[in-house]
Parts: C-alpha cells; structure tokens; sequence
C-alpha cells in the first residue's frame, strides 16, 4: 500500500517526467525543423552520435530512468527530490523557449533575464540560481511534505551533487557554449 507521502512523490517524478518529454520534442523540433545546434555538450554529443530522434530519445529515457531509479530506493528519495526540482525548472524553461521560438515569438525569456545581468556567463549564472532554487525547494519539500528534517548523508549528497553539476555546467559552458 501507498502511502500519501509516497504518493505525491510520484505525482512530483510525473510533472519532471513530463519536462523531459516536452524538453525532447523541443530539441528535436529545434534541431530538425530549424537547424538549431543544442547548446549542451551531453545532449548535441548524443545528436551528433545517435540523429536527432534517437538522440532525444535516448537523452529523455536517460533523465526518465534516473528518476524512476532515485524514487524506487527510498535511501535516495531527497535525491530524486531535488533532481525532479531542478529539471522541473531548467527543462520546462527550454521547452518553453523552444517552443516560443519555432512559433516565431520572442523567445528565451528567463535566459534573457540572465544575459542582461551577467552577459559573459549567463548560462552558468542560470544554472546556479535553478540548483540553489531546488535546494530551496528540497529543503520546503522535505519539511512540509515527507515532514522531516534532512539527515547528514542526505546533505553530503545534496552538496555532492549540486557541486557536480555546477562543475558540469562550467564545463559545458568552456567546451561548447563560448567555441
């Protein structure tokens, strides 16, 4: 039996299922439709390899199977918390923008926020206010839904991984954004 708890967690990993559907038929709508290269290095390198409807596939079932994995161990739930948080906003914001685009509005409005304010690393800028936001957002989740406190370990993985992915983005942003 599921427990309540347990439930809107599962409600959460559906609504960060579905960022990553719309954020695959962005991408793929961008790239196949307006020749657009992908400004991720892991996401344009599984283009190039694998064509753009594979390559979007297989980046969705990735980010999909991540998430399931995270929410069927409960050891790792604050993990799959913050996870679902993070992609909720980044990948809702990219599909937006996406889609604004391919219909000819102006677009990219949260990223043009982040450009007039820090022009040379926008992109990393973003990236940190969405991992500091999910943090936030983890930290509410855990208190006033699975009405907890955060235990040591869950913290280490918490600040582990946002720093991984800060490190990521940085990297990202050398190797493929400013070429």
């Amino acid at each position: 039996m599921i427990d309540i708890k347990e439930k809107k967690l599962a409600w959460l990993n559906v609504v960060a299922f579905g960022s990553f559907v719309l954020y695959a038929i962005g991408i793929y709508v961008q790239v196949v439709f307006q020749g657009i290269i992908w400004g991720n290095v892991v996401v344009n390198f599984a283009l190039q390899v694998l064509g753009a409807g594979l390559g979007v596939m297989i980046v969705a079932a990735i980010g999909i199977g991540i998430l399931f994995t995270l929410f069927i161990l409960p050891k790792l739930h604050v993990i799959d918390v913050f996870l679902c948080f993070f992609w909720i906003l980044s990948l809702y914001q990219c599909a937006i923008n996406s889609f604004l685009q391919f219909a000819g509005m102006p677009d990219e409005p949260v990223n043009q926020f982040f450009k007039i304010l820090f022009p040379t690393a926008w992109y990393p800028v973003k990236e940190v206010v969405f991992i500091v936001a999910s943090v936030g957002l983890t930290m509410l989740w855990m208190r006033r839904v699975a009405r907890r406190k955060l235990v040591r370990y869950e913290i280490i993985l918490i600040i582990a991984l946002s720093s991984i992915m800060i490190v990521a983005t940085a990297l990202s942003q050398v190797m493929f954004l400013n070429n």
